[in-house]
This record gives C-alpha cells, sequence and structure tokens, in this order.
C-alpha cells in the first residue's frame, strides 16, 4: 500500500457494512495548532519493528477506542489510486519503491468512528520528497477528489446513493508539528436507505528518515474530536522524530 494516498471509498465500504449513525451537513473538520517537533534524522532506514513501535499505540487513546486487526480490505485499490494521483499531477510513481509497508491496529468507537495509522518505508529520501511535492500542486485537491469519488462509487448497492465527495489538500505544518507534511480533509454524504449519513476524514501525513506515516480520522456524523486528533498526532509525531 502506499501511505499517502487518500482514499475515501473505504469510508463508503464502512458504511454499508457497520456503520448506522447519520447526521445533516455542517463544517469539516477543524485543524487546531499541534504541538511542534524536530525534523527527521538522517540514518538508516528503518526496521519493520522500528515502523510499529513509532505508529499508534493502545495507551495513545482514550479507553473508548477498541482496537481490531487492521482491515486490509480497504487497501485493495491503492496501486491504481497512486498510478492515477501521479498522472493526474504529472508527478513520478514511486510506489515500485517501496521497501517496507506496516500498519498499526484499527481503533473504531461505538458510534462508527474510526482511527488508523500506516507507515512506509522507501528506497531513498528522494521518494519522500516526490511525494511531498504532490501535495503542494495547486491542482492536487482536485486530483486527489476525481479519485475518492470514483473509489466511493464503487459497489454501492441498491438503496444507497452517493450525494457528494469534497476533499481539500492543505501543505505544509498546518500548525502542526515539524514533521507534518500534509493535512487532508474531506467529507463523504451517502443516502443510506432512505437516511443521510456524512463521513468526516482527517488525514495527516508525517515523514520521517526515507518514510512516509499517516493518521487517518473517520468520523461518522461529526468529525474526530481535535482534542483527540492533537493528541494522537503529537504522540505518533514524536515517536517518528526521535526513533521511537
Amino acid at each position: 500500500m502506499k501511505t499517502w494516498v487518500f482514499v475515501v471509498g473505504s469510508v463508503a465500504i464502512c458504511l454499508l457494512t457497520s456503520c448506522s449513525s447519520s447526521g445533516g451537513q455542517s463544517s469539516p473538520p477543524t485543524r487546531t495548532s499541534l504541538s511542534s517537533s524536530a525534523s527527521p534524522s538522517s540514518g538508516p532506514v528503518p526496521t519493520r519493528s522500528e515502523l510499529l513501535a513509532d505508529l499508534l499505540q493502545p495507551g495513545d487513546l482514550p479507553s473508548s477506542w477498541r482496537a481490531t486487526k487492521h482491515d486490509a480490505s480497504d487497501d485493495s485499490s491503492d496501486a491504481a489510486d497512486q498510478a492515477a494521483d501521479a498522472a493526474c499531477l504529472n508527478a513520478r510513481n514511486t510506489y515500485s519503491d517501496q521497501l517496507v509497508d506496516v500498519h498499526s491496529p484499527d481503533y473504531d468507537e461505538t458510534s462508527g468512528s474510526s482511527i488508523t495509522s500506516e507507515a512506509t518505508s522507501f528506497r531513498s529520501s528522494a521518494d519522500v520528497d516526490s511525494d511531498a511535492k504532490m501535495f503542494a500542486d495547486p491542482k492536487a485537491s482536485a486530483c486527489y477528489m476525481s479519485v475518492a469519488r470514483k473509489d466511493a462509487a464503487s459497489g454501492l448497492p441498491a438503496g444507497y446513493k452517493l450525494d457528494g465527495v469534497d476533499i481539500k489538500v492543505k501543505p505544509g505544518t498546518n500548525g502542526g508539528p515539524a514533521n507534518e507534511v500534509a493535512l487532508i480533509t474531506g467529507t463523504v454524504t451517502l443516502t443510506a436507505q432512505g437516511v443521510n449519513v456524512v463521513t468526516y476524514d482527517s488525514t495527516v501525513a508525517l515523514r520521517g528518515n526515507m518514510t512516509e506515516f499517516s493518521i487517518d480520522f473517520v468520523g461518522v456524523g461529526a468529525p474526530v474530536s481535535a482534542a483527540v486528533q492533537r493528541a494522537t498526532v503529537d504522540k505518533v509525531s514524536s515517536r517518528i522524530a526521535h526513533g521511537g
């Protein structure tokens, strides 16, 4: 899987299988200021165990979040999505340069909201630099949204209708830690058997030494709270910056 691919299609799958909360349209998740963190240090590419140690840990979240094995079915379109994003942005596709890809457990609340994290190591820092530049392209939001709409609409059964997908890509630290590369926010609106359902996705992209990290927050009916997002990103980004 490619870490910095923003896939909203998995949100639609969640709604079809386990998410039943509903909500009306409201404003996208608000980004709050996060504590600063040191830039990634140079050195050998991290091992699989080191990458796993940097990702979300059970103690990082309140007890209301339950850890479950990562659902790899959500990753099935990532190679194609990465290729489509790169083509749309006229950028280099670094998918074949990845070395190790790992996931934390998925963390879920009874509301249907979820938090996931992922890390991918690459052959060189140039791969990470290339991917980071994609976020700064003025066309990034439009390109990501085009791919995400296709993912979200695929596989919808009878009685379900995709009403809208909106994505905003914000490059840079966005008031967050020094190793933050971008913040990507999105909403997906579905009519599920006559009920309007809105999900809110906030993905924080972080970088380490020859590595890409992402933390994905999906809220059903409302964004995952700013306090949970802030605390989670602080903990993961600090481990990345300080090598675990």
